[in-house]
């Protein structure tokens, strides 16, 4: 753990305690924690949470979502995403993805908007940006329905200079250790809407104004001490995404000349939060992640998530969603970080490389 502190922040572990003991009780870091983020997004409001789940879920409820809404998801994403549609007791409308960012495909959703549509969560997947935000949020304005950037995953990734996080309603942020910037746990929203940020400022707490309870909350708060780390954690961000984007580059150059993957483009608008790969053969794809595992190379698989047996039986089945259902049998994501180096870069590029060539 004290290790963990000390490769992250530059503190040992007992210097990190003394700084934070010694400004707690005159420094609110949830308000420091959260101009920062609202000034790096660039919107004019942020607020800080215990997790993305509780981020999205006070987005939906503050939007008065209910059991007679139908909120539009990709059917490929990590089922955090869609578990606040579901405790809401929303219903789910699944449409498929395009296979460049893994995000919604966009021409598809129009045709499944109706009066029950009360928004779209647009999520921004494996640091990437989604390649059709700006339709998709246009195609929220036409229709009067709310997008919900899910950005979990993408910190700090961009569109045409703007942040993911402030093209939609609301922006819905993880802080957990696997992300761009962690907290240890914690998540966030943006927006630019007063009335609603209050809502959900109300909310994230017990439901009350000024000690009177208007609204029953959910305390969704997070700690001032996973603010402190969440400040610190800023100090550096900006450097620490440079190394993803750098590692990123690196690793797609040495794979180049494997021609049974297919790898994420380099984009410097990109954060990669993971490194995805496309096996061109499925069958592959258990041996190939058994084979990482032994060399001490961590990655994971992306779900269709609609066919999760829980989802399958509260959201819309009949699309056949080929893209989504291509991506969960061929993809394997490689965990990142920019506490990677040159030298663990080539120790993944040649693993992978013996792997293929000895097929």
């Amino acid at each position: 753990m004290e290790n963990i502190f000390i490769e992250h922040l530059g503190f040992d572990l007992d210097q990190l305690f003394l700084e934070f003991e010694n400004k707690r009780f005159n420094f609110d870091f949830i308000d420091e924690f959260e101009h920062r983020i609202a000034r790096f997004i660039g919107t004019k409001y942020a607020l800080v949470t215990s997790s993305g789940t509780a981020a999205l879920t006070l987005s939906l409820k503050s939007l008065n979502c209910d059991k007679n809404s139908e909120i539009i998801v990709p059917a490929c994403t990590f089922p955090a995403t869609v578990n606040p549609v579901a405790h809401i007791g929303a219903k789910p409308i699944f449409i498929d993805i395009e296979i460049e960012t893994y995000s919604l495909e966009y021409s598809l959703i129009e045709n499944k908007i109706n009066k029950q549509t009360k928004a779209i969560i647009l999520v921004h997947q494996f640091g990437f940006p989604a390649k059709y935000t700006n339709e998709i949020v246009q195609i929220g304005k036409v229709h009067n329905i709310p997008v919900i950037e899910d950005v979990a995953r993408s910190f700090g990734a961009t569109i045409s200079e703007s942040k993911c996080g402030s093209l939609g309603l609301f922006g819905c942020f993880s802080f957990n250790s696997m992300k761009v910037l962690s907290t240890a746990t914690g998540g966030a929203i943006t927006t630019n809407d007063e009335q609603l940020y209050l809502k959900c400022k109300t909310l994230r707490g017990y439901g009350d104004v000024n000690k009177v309870f208007i609204e029953a909350g959910y305390n969704f708060n997070i700690g001032q001490f996973n603010a402190f780390i969440g400040i610190l954690r800023m100090n550096k961000l900006e450097k620490n995404i440079e190394q993803r984007r750098f590692l990123a580059r690196l690793l797609n150059y040495e794979l180049s000349h494997i021609p049974n993957i297919s790898l994420p483009k380099y984009n410097s608008d990109y954060v990669y939060q993971s490194f995805p790969i496309i096996l061109k053969n499925k069958s592959e794809r258990n041996d190939f992640i058994s084979f990482l595992k032994q060399k001490n190379i961590k990655a994971y698989i992306n779900q269709v998530v609609n066919c999760e047996p829980y989802f399958s039986n509260v959201g819309v089945i009949s699309d056949n969603f080929p893209n989504s259902h291509f991506v969960n049998e061929h993809i394997v994501c490689l965990h990142w970080s920019h506490l990677f180096d040159q030298s663990f870069i080539n120790y993944i590029s040649q693993s992978i490389s013996i792997f293929f060539n000895g097929k």
